[in-house]
């Protein structure tokens, strides 16, 4: 007669992952990168630069400043690809503001309308204005959002 020793139930892994912001903006602009025409190089390295900038996911203030370089030279084309890539990058990023040094930061989403670094952040900053005016103390930068449990 055999005997068979009872295993213990194998563990089920926790469906939920960690989801990387930056990895969702890099899967986005690689299929901007499948939408562009080879030949165009500078587009196609300011996209491979963007790129690189998410992966490294270190200088949120590099990230910006080639999301509005690639949008700049894509000139409207592949509207909804770049769309998609400035979804992601909106998730990804944080615009921080305070109203003068050593205040708390305040986080803001980065604005899906702003072309250019200076737009963004006056954007952002204006939650600190008082009778119209930002405060001439007042500061923002450019910060990455935390990775999120996937549900």
């Amino acid at each position: 007669m055999l005997f068979f020793k009872k295993s213990k139930p194998t563990p089920v892994p926790d469906s939920r992952l960690v989801v990387s912001p930056c990895d969702e903006t890099t899967r986005a602009i690689d299929g901007l990168l499948a939408a562009i025409n080879p030949h165009d190089r500078h587009l196609v390295d300011a996209v491979l630069d963007l790129r690189a900038a998410f992966r490294a996911g270190n200088d949120a203030n590099t990230c910006v400043a080639q999301l509005f370089q690639v949008r700049e030279w894509l000139d409207g084309r592949h509207h909804l690809a770049f769309f998609r890539v400035r979804d992601a990058a909106r998730r990804a990023l944080r615009v921080e503001v305070r109203t003068e040094p050593g205040a708390p930061w305040i986080p803001r989403e980065l604005p899906l309308n702003a072309v250019r670094i200076d737009e963004a952040l006056n954007s952002a900053l204006a939650c600190l204005a008082a009778n119209d005016m930002i405060p001439p103390t007042a500061d923002g930068r450019f910060v990455f959002a935390t990775a999120t449990v996937a549900q």
